[in-house]
Protein backbone atom coordinates (compact mmCIF):
# COMPACT_ATOMS: atom_id res chain seq x y z
CA UNK A 1 0.00 0.00 0.00
CA UNK A 2 1.56 3.75 -0.82
CA UNK A 3 1.67 5.93 2.29
CA UNK A 4 -0.24 9.24 1.49
CA UNK A 5 1.08 12.22 2.37
CA UNK A 6 -0.19 13.92 4.78
CA UNK A 7 0.18 15.45 8.11
CA UNK A 8 -2.81 13.11 10.03
CA UNK A 9 -0.59 10.35 11.13
CA UNK A 10 -2.75 7.65 12.36
CA UNK A 11 -2.88 4.51 15.08
CA UNK A 12 -6.00 2.07 15.78
CA UNK A 13 -6.22 0.64 18.44
CA UNK A 14 -8.20 -3.22 19.14
CA UNK A 15 -8.10 -4.67 15.34
CA UNK A 16 -9.89 -7.77 15.68
CA UNK A 17 -9.86 -11.38 15.69
CA UNK A 18 -7.99 -12.26 12.21
CA UNK A 19 -10.08 -15.25 10.91
CA UNK A 20 -7.61 -16.93 8.41
CA UNK A 21 -10.51 -19.06 7.29
CA UNK A 22 -12.98 -16.76 6.30
CA UNK A 23 -12.87 -15.21 2.40
CA UNK A 24 -12.59 -11.97 3.76
CA UNK A 25 -9.68 -13.11 5.97
CA UNK A 26 -10.84 -10.69 8.99
CA UNK A 27 -13.46 -9.62 10.91
CA UNK A 28 -14.97 -6.89 13.20
CA UNK A 29 -14.38 -3.14 13.36
CA UNK A 30 -10.61 -2.62 13.43
CA UNK A 31 -11.06 -4.51 9.51
CA UNK A 32 -13.82 -1.98 8.28
CA UNK A 33 -11.40 0.82 9.81
CA UNK A 34 -8.48 0.03 8.29
CA UNK A 35 -10.50 -0.49 4.73
CA UNK A 36 -12.39 2.85 5.43
CA UNK A 37 -9.18 4.58 5.92
CA UNK A 38 -7.54 2.93 2.71
CA UNK A 39 -10.32 5.19 0.43
CA UNK A 40 -9.52 8.42 1.90
CA UNK A 41 -6.71 10.92 1.26
CA UNK A 42 -6.27 12.79 4.37
CA UNK A 43 -4.41 10.38 6.90
CA UNK A 44 -1.96 7.75 6.20
CA UNK A 45 -2.57 4.62 9.10
CA UNK A 46 0.81 3.94 10.52
CA UNK A 47 0.09 1.71 13.10
CA UNK A 48 -2.04 -0.50 15.04
CA UNK A 49 -2.66 -1.97 18.33
CA UNK A 50 -3.55 -5.39 20.07
CA UNK A 51 -2.75 -7.10 23.21
CA UNK A 52 -2.81 -10.36 20.53
CA UNK A 53 0.41 -10.29 18.08
CA UNK A 54 -1.28 -13.23 16.21
CA UNK A 55 -4.48 -10.59 15.21
CA UNK A 56 -1.98 -7.64 15.07
CA UNK A 57 0.71 -9.66 12.71
CA UNK A 58 -2.29 -10.91 10.65
CA UNK A 59 -3.88 -7.35 9.87
CA UNK A 60 -1.05 -5.56 8.93
CA UNK A 61 -0.25 -8.26 6.53
CA UNK A 62 -3.73 -7.31 5.10
CA UNK A 63 -3.17 -3.93 5.47
CA UNK A 64 0.27 -3.23 5.16
CA UNK A 65 0.72 -1.42 8.13
CA UNK A 66 4.05 -0.26 9.22
CA UNK A 67 4.48 -0.75 12.71
CA UNK A 68 2.69 -2.92 14.99
CA UNK A 69 2.00 -2.34 18.87
CA UNK A 70 1.23 -4.88 21.88
CA UNK A 71 0.71 -1.63 24.45
CA UNK A 72 -0.83 1.42 23.93
CA UNK A 73 0.99 3.25 25.77
CA UNK A 74 4.29 1.74 23.72
CA UNK A 75 2.80 3.27 21.15
CA UNK A 76 1.66 6.79 22.20
CA UNK A 77 5.36 7.40 23.51
CA UNK A 78 7.24 5.87 20.58
CA UNK A 79 4.76 6.85 18.01
CA UNK A 80 3.54 10.02 18.71
CA UNK A 81 0.29 9.57 16.54
CA UNK A 82 -1.66 13.01 15.58
CA UNK A 83 -4.90 10.71 15.60
CA UNK A 84 -5.98 7.42 17.44
CA UNK A 85 -8.77 5.41 16.49
CA UNK A 86 -10.15 3.13 19.29
CA UNK A 87 -11.85 0.27 18.34
CA UNK A 88 -12.16 -1.17 21.93
CA UNK A 89 -14.41 -1.96 24.38
CA UNK A 90 -16.60 0.26 26.34
CA UNK A 91 -15.12 0.04 29.47
CA UNK A 92 -11.51 0.70 27.89
CA UNK A 93 -11.86 3.94 26.17
CA UNK A 94 -11.49 7.02 29.10
CA UNK A 95 -8.18 5.71 29.71
CA UNK A 96 -7.20 5.38 26.42
CA UNK A 97 -8.31 8.98 25.52
CA UNK A 98 -6.69 10.33 28.59
CA UNK A 99 -3.68 8.81 27.87
CA UNK A 100 -4.22 9.75 24.36
CA UNK A 101 -4.76 13.50 25.07
CA UNK A 102 -2.10 13.83 27.90
CA UNK A 103 0.84 12.41 25.23
CA UNK A 104 -0.46 15.06 22.60
CA UNK A 105 -2.62 13.58 20.74
CA UNK A 106 -4.58 16.01 19.04
CA UNK A 107 -7.75 13.87 17.34
CA UNK A 108 -9.91 10.58 18.44
CA UNK A 109 -12.31 8.43 16.74
CA UNK A 110 -13.83 6.41 19.43
CA UNK A 111 -16.29 3.51 18.68
CA UNK A 112 -19.46 3.61 20.47
CA UNK A 113 -20.78 3.13 23.02
CA UNK A 114 -18.63 6.04 24.18
CA UNK A 115 -18.43 5.74 28.09
CA UNK A 116 -18.75 3.35 31.15
CA UNK A 117 -20.19 5.07 33.92
CA UNK A 118 -22.02 8.42 34.20
CA UNK A 119 -18.89 9.38 36.30
CA UNK A 120 -16.66 9.32 33.57
CA UNK A 121 -18.79 12.05 31.41
CA UNK A 122 -17.73 14.55 34.21
CA UNK A 123 -13.94 12.95 33.42
CA UNK A 124 -14.36 13.61 30.28
CA UNK A 125 -15.27 17.12 30.11
CA UNK A 126 -12.69 18.17 32.41
CA UNK A 127 -10.25 16.56 30.08
CA UNK A 128 -11.77 18.19 27.03
CA UNK A 129 -11.33 21.28 28.51
CA UNK A 130 -7.88 20.78 29.69
CA UNK A 131 -5.99 19.53 26.75
CA UNK A 132 -7.94 20.40 23.80
CA UNK A 133 -8.26 17.07 22.35
CA UNK A 134 -10.76 16.52 19.43
CA UNK A 135 -13.19 13.53 20.03
CA UNK A 136 -15.43 11.98 17.34
CA UNK A 137 -17.89 9.08 18.07
CA UNK A 138 -18.89 6.22 15.35
CA UNK A 139 -22.52 7.30 15.25
CA UNK A 140 -22.40 7.18 11.10
CA UNK A 141 -25.64 6.53 10.84
CA UNK A 142 -25.92 10.32 11.03
CA UNK A 143 -24.58 10.11 7.85
CA UNK A 144 -26.63 7.23 6.33
CA UNK A 145 -29.28 8.43 3.02
CA UNK A 146 -32.36 7.02 4.68
CA UNK A 147 -31.85 8.86 8.18
CA UNK A 148 -30.79 12.24 6.51
CA UNK A 149 -34.05 11.57 4.64
CA UNK A 150 -36.07 11.55 7.29
CA UNK A 151 -34.98 14.25 9.02
CA UNK A 152 -35.22 16.45 5.73
CA UNK A 153 -39.02 15.28 5.73
CA UNK A 154 -39.46 16.13 9.69
CA UNK A 155 -37.83 19.35 9.03
CA UNK A 156 -40.24 19.94 6.05
CA UNK A 157 -43.32 19.70 8.30
CA UNK A 158 -44.47 16.89 6.57
CA UNK A 159 -45.83 14.88 9.49
CA UNK A 160 -46.49 18.31 11.43
CA UNK A 161 -45.33 17.64 15.02
CA UNK A 162 -43.23 14.45 16.09
CA UNK A 163 -44.84 13.07 18.68
CA UNK A 164 -43.43 9.51 19.22
CA UNK A 165 -40.18 7.70 17.56
CA UNK A 166 -39.79 4.08 18.42
CA UNK A 167 -37.77 1.27 17.56
CA UNK A 168 -36.76 -2.39 18.67
CA UNK A 169 -33.85 -4.60 17.75
CA UNK A 170 -33.64 -8.06 18.29
CA UNK A 171 -30.97 -10.09 20.01
CA UNK A 172 -29.61 -6.58 20.88
CA UNK A 173 -29.46 -4.47 23.83
CA UNK A 174 -29.39 -0.57 24.61
CA UNK A 175 -25.97 0.12 24.34
CA UNK A 176 -23.93 -1.84 21.80
CA UNK A 177 -26.27 -1.18 19.23
CA UNK A 178 -29.56 0.57 20.59
CA UNK A 179 -26.76 3.72 21.12
CA UNK A 180 -27.53 3.80 17.40
CA UNK A 181 -30.84 4.68 17.89
CA UNK A 182 -30.60 6.52 21.00
CA UNK A 183 -28.26 8.77 18.53
CA UNK A 184 -30.70 8.79 15.51
CA UNK A 185 -33.67 9.60 18.09
CA UNK A 186 -31.57 12.99 18.71
CA UNK A 187 -30.75 13.48 15.32
CA UNK A 188 -34.34 13.21 14.25
CA UNK A 189 -35.36 15.42 16.81
CA UNK A 190 -32.53 18.31 15.77
CA UNK A 191 -30.41 17.37 19.38
CA UNK A 192 -33.52 18.80 21.13
CA UNK A 193 -32.72 17.99 24.92
CA UNK A 194 -33.85 15.25 26.42
CA UNK A 195 -36.00 16.18 29.99
CA UNK A 196 -36.24 12.89 31.71
CA UNK A 197 -36.10 8.64 31.10
CA UNK A 198 -37.49 5.64 32.19
CA UNK A 199 -35.71 2.64 31.68
CA UNK A 200 -36.05 -0.95 32.67
CA UNK A 201 -33.99 -4.57 32.14
CA UNK A 202 -34.13 -7.60 32.25
CA UNK A 203 -30.29 -8.84 33.78
CA UNK A 204 -28.89 -12.41 33.96
CA UNK A 205 -25.98 -13.81 33.03
CA UNK A 206 -25.46 -12.80 29.79
CA UNK A 207 -21.73 -10.75 29.73
CA UNK A 208 -20.28 -9.81 26.09
CA UNK A 209 -18.11 -7.01 24.71
CA UNK A 210 -16.34 -6.69 27.84
CA UNK A 211 -19.02 -6.28 30.40
CA UNK A 212 -22.61 -7.36 31.37
CA UNK A 213 -25.53 -7.22 29.00
CA UNK A 214 -29.08 -7.36 29.59
CA UNK A 215 -30.93 -9.91 27.73
CA UNK A 216 -33.68 -7.18 27.35
CA UNK A 217 -33.79 -3.65 27.92
CA UNK A 218 -36.84 -1.02 27.87
CA UNK A 219 -35.87 2.75 27.24
CA UNK A 220 -38.57 5.48 26.98
CA UNK A 221 -37.69 9.25 27.38
CA UNK A 222 -39.18 12.79 26.76
CA UNK A 223 -37.53 15.03 24.53
CA UNK A 224 -37.91 19.55 25.18
CA UNK A 225 -39.67 20.00 21.98
CA UNK A 226 -42.75 17.51 23.24
CA UNK A 227 -41.87 14.15 21.10
CA UNK A 228 -41.54 11.05 23.35
CA UNK A 229 -39.12 8.15 21.93
CA UNK A 230 -39.64 4.29 23.01
CA UNK A 231 -36.68 1.90 22.37
CA UNK A 232 -36.80 -1.78 23.08
CA UNK A 233 -33.71 -3.27 23.11
CA UNK A 234 -34.64 -7.16 22.76
CA UNK A 235 -37.22 -7.67 20.02
CA UNK A 236 -38.03 -6.06 16.81
CA UNK A 237 -41.39 -4.06 16.90
CA UNK A 238 -43.43 -5.37 14.13
CA UNK A 239 -41.69 -5.62 10.52
CA UNK A 240 -39.88 -2.19 10.66
CA UNK A 241 -36.54 -0.62 11.96
CA UNK A 242 -37.98 2.15 13.10
CA UNK A 243 -41.25 4.84 12.96
CA UNK A 244 -41.67 8.48 13.69
CA UNK A 245 -45.38 9.37 14.37
CA UNK A 246 -46.66 12.76 13.66
CA UNK A 247 -49.29 15.34 14.27
CA UNK A 248 -50.36 14.73 10.61
CA UNK A 249 -48.29 11.61 9.37
CA UNK A 250 -45.67 9.24 9.94
CA UNK A 251 -42.82 8.02 8.57
CA UNK A 252 -41.89 4.32 8.55
CA UNK A 253 -38.59 2.98 7.97
CA UNK A 254 -38.76 -0.55 6.64
CA UNK A 255 -35.13 -1.10 6.97
CA UNK A 256 -31.83 1.09 6.58
CA UNK A 257 -32.39 1.48 2.83
CA UNK A 258 -36.45 1.33 1.96
CA UNK A 259 -39.35 3.69 3.94
CA UNK A 260 -42.74 5.36 3.46
CA UNK A 261 -44.69 8.65 4.04
CA UNK A 262 -48.07 8.91 5.17
CA UNK A 263 -49.70 11.81 5.19
CA UNK A 264 -53.25 13.12 4.49
CA UNK A 265 -52.32 13.57 0.93
CA UNK A 266 -51.34 9.71 0.31
CA UNK A 267 -48.84 6.88 0.27
CA UNK A 268 -45.35 7.50 -0.70
CA UNK A 269 -42.89 4.93 -0.34
CA UNK A 270 -39.23 5.87 -0.71
CA UNK A 271 -35.21 4.14 -1.03
CA UNK A 272 -32.49 5.43 -0.48
CA UNK A 273 -28.75 3.83 -0.76
CA UNK A 274 -28.51 1.58 2.62
CA UNK A 275 -24.90 2.09 3.61
CA UNK A 276 -21.82 2.84 2.06
CA UNK A 277 -18.13 3.76 2.27
CA UNK A 278 -19.12 7.96 2.22
CA UNK A 279 -21.09 6.91 5.91
CA UNK A 280 -17.83 5.99 7.99
CA UNK A 281 -15.73 8.36 5.86
CA UNK A 282 -18.35 10.95 6.74
CA UNK A 283 -17.45 10.78 10.31
CA UNK A 284 -13.23 10.68 9.35
CA UNK A 285 -13.74 13.80 7.22
CA UNK A 286 -15.77 15.21 10.31
CA UNK A 287 -12.63 14.85 12.59
CA UNK A 288 -9.89 16.19 9.79
CA UNK A 289 -12.37 19.04 9.09
CA UNK A 290 -12.16 19.88 12.79
CA UNK A 291 -8.48 19.17 13.62
CA UNK A 292 -8.40 21.56 10.73
CA UNK A 293 -9.92 24.23 11.87
CA UNK A 294 -13.39 24.40 11.27
CA UNK A 295 -16.47 23.53 13.83
CA UNK A 296 -17.31 20.96 15.97
CA UNK A 297 -19.28 18.54 14.28
CA UNK A 298 -22.76 17.03 15.93
CA UNK A 299 -20.49 14.12 16.03
CA UNK A 300 -17.81 15.65 18.16
CA UNK A 301 -17.72 15.09 22.19
CA UNK A 302 -19.53 18.07 23.27
CA UNK A 303 -23.06 16.07 21.32
CA UNK A 304 -22.04 13.17 21.71
CA UNK A 305 -21.81 13.22 25.40
CA UNK A 306 -25.53 13.72 25.60
CA UNK A 307 -26.13 11.09 23.36
CA UNK A 308 -24.11 8.67 26.12
CA UNK A 309 -25.45 10.31 28.97
CA UNK A 310 -28.90 9.48 27.86
CA UNK A 311 -27.80 5.49 27.05
CA UNK A 312 -26.21 5.69 30.78
CA UNK A 313 -29.85 7.34 32.12
CA UNK A 314 -31.35 4.46 31.08
CA UNK A 315 -29.18 1.58 32.68
CA UNK A 316 -29.64 3.97 36.09
CA UNK A 317 -33.02 4.40 35.74
CA UNK A 318 -33.27 0.62 35.88
CA UNK A 319 -31.07 0.49 38.66
CA UNK A 320 -32.89 2.72 41.10
CA UNK A 321 -36.41 1.86 39.95
CA UNK A 322 -37.17 5.78 39.37
CA UNK A 323 -37.21 8.31 37.03
CA UNK A 324 -34.08 10.12 35.88
CA UNK A 325 -34.31 13.98 34.94
CA UNK A 326 -31.81 15.56 32.91
CA UNK A 327 -29.03 16.61 33.27
CA UNK A 328 -27.99 13.26 34.99
CA UNK A 329 -27.13 13.41 38.39
CA UNK A 330 -25.27 10.17 39.08
CA UNK A 331 -21.87 9.51 40.46
CA UNK A 332 -21.99 5.71 39.30
CA UNK A 333 -18.39 5.03 38.45
CA UNK A 334 -18.54 1.71 37.15
CA UNK A 335 -20.19 -0.04 33.81
CA UNK A 336 -24.63 0.37 35.32
CA UNK A 337 -25.26 -3.33 33.97
CA UNK A 338 -22.75 -4.62 36.12
CA UNK A 339 -24.01 -2.36 38.70
CA UNK A 340 -28.03 -4.39 38.00
CA UNK A 341 -26.36 -7.92 38.05
CA UNK A 342 -24.61 -7.33 41.64
CA UNK A 343 -28.18 -5.71 42.67
CA UNK A 344 -30.18 -8.98 41.45
CA UNK A 345 -27.85 -11.37 42.95
CA UNK A 346 -28.40 -9.91 46.70
CA UNK A 347 -32.27 -9.68 46.34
Amino acid sequence: MNRKQNPHRIALVGVGKAQKDSPKDGCKIGYIHAEMLARQARGSLLAGVDISEENLQAWREKFGVPQGFTSYEEMLRDLKPDVVALATYVGSHYPMIEAAARAGVKGVFCEKPFLNSPAEIKKLRLLVAETGVKIVVNHMRRYQPIFVHAKALIDAGRIGTPALMSAGIADWDLSEWGAHWLDIFRFLNSDSPVQWAFGQTRTRDLRSFGHQMEEHGMGYFHFENGCKALLDGGSAIGSCCMQINGSEGAIRLVDEGRGALQTKDGFEEFTRPSYGPEVWLGVWNALFDWMEGGPEPDLGASNQLLTSELNLALYVSALTGDRVDFPLASDLDVWPVDAIARKNQTT
